[in-house]
């Protein structure tokens, strides 16, 4: 068996996938790994253009656009790994980051889940790489002006309990996990890998962070139209907590969202007019999806969960 198999979605990105690539080969790895790259039915040159460069990456298609959790999910049930790496094909590796990251998960604790490294940005700043909430009401209250109001003052610091992390970088014992299953295939994008955590948190395993460790983020993905982007994240957060809260769940984040929008309505006058336009456009997208959030409340959604009019 192989030590490591670092998989990598691509959709129409072959040349931040083939820098991504690079950079893995340029650490001088003792690592025995393979790499396998999942294409989203890009329809462009992506599969000629890395595999010229990297005859030994495992290529395979997709016939459609399945999205981030059935692509990885793909490539995990193609590999031939000890380990697992999901690695984004906008990220950059540096300092032997993998194999670093790698050597600490072996000697880790017996529940240890899944770990990430710290992200950076192209500046070399510290990027999110980890969350220390998850489908909670909290959070979405967080936005109600009034309660923030109330109970802004009484916030406990909880950055040390990690709830989820960024999908960016997830790296994991193959065999512990096939147990608990991999993403949801209900998610195209966005949550998936909160509802993940979540579920594998729920069955007694941890998320950590190796702080020590980096790697740049570029954020660089695909081309995605902005209006599409946002309602999407939208439709497969509420999808996110009903696969974790069930349909009473999903009712009450609803009503939390109604509630925060009479709420905020009511003091906007308090407000600048660019919180006031944010906050009406956020308003519009998110109460757009209506229809969206009730067929995912009576389980009547297309799966994977993607909203149609994508540009």
């Amino acid at each position: 068996m192989l030590d490591l198999s670092i998989i990598i979605v691509n959709y129409k990105t072959p040349s931040i996938t083939v820098d991504c690539i690079e950079s893995i080969y340029k650490q001088n790895s003792t690592l025995n790994f393979e790499i396998i790259v999942v294409d989203n039915d890009s329809q462009d040159n992506s599969e000629a253009f890395v595999t010229e460069k990297f005859s030994e990456v495992i290529w395979i298609n997709n016939q459609s656009n399945e999205g981030f959790g059935r692509a990885n999910n793909l490539g995990i049930k193609k590999s031939k790994g000890e380990f697992i790496l999901l690695l984004n094909s906008d990220t950059i590796i540096i300092d032997n980051a993998i194999q670093n990251a790698l050597s600490k998960l072996k000697s880790d604790c017996d529940n240890t889940g899944i770990i990430t490294c710290q992200l950076l940005n192209k500046d070399g700043s510290l990027q999110k790489s980890f969350y220390t909430k998850n489908a909670s009401y909290k959070e979405i209250l967080s936005y109600n002006l009034f309660y923030d109001f109330l109970f802004s003052s009484n916030k406990k610091n909880d950055s040390e309990l990690i709830m989820a992390i960024h999908g960016a970088f997830m790296m994991f014992e193959k065999e512990k996990i096939d147990k608990f299953g991999y993403f949801d295939q209900d998610f195209f994008m966005y949550s998936e890998e909160f509802e993940w955590c979540y579920r594998l948190l729920k069955n007694g395993l941890k998320l950590k962070i190796y702080d020590d460790i980096f790697i740049y983020h570029l954020e660089e993905g695909s081309s995605i139209n902005k209006d599409w982007n946002i309602k999407q994240r939208y439709l497969s957060s509420a999808l996110l907590f009903k696969k974790t809260h069930g349909s009473l769940g999903l009712l009450l984040y609803l009503s939390l969202h109604f509630l925060n929008l009479l709420t905020n309505s009511i003091l906007m006058w308090k407000l600048d007019k660019k919180y006031r336009n944010e906050f009406v456009e956020s308003q519009k997208y998110f109460w757009s999806l209506t229809k969206g959030y009730f067929k995912i409340l009576f389980g009547t959604y297309q799966r994977p969960l993607k909203l149609i009019n994508k540009k």
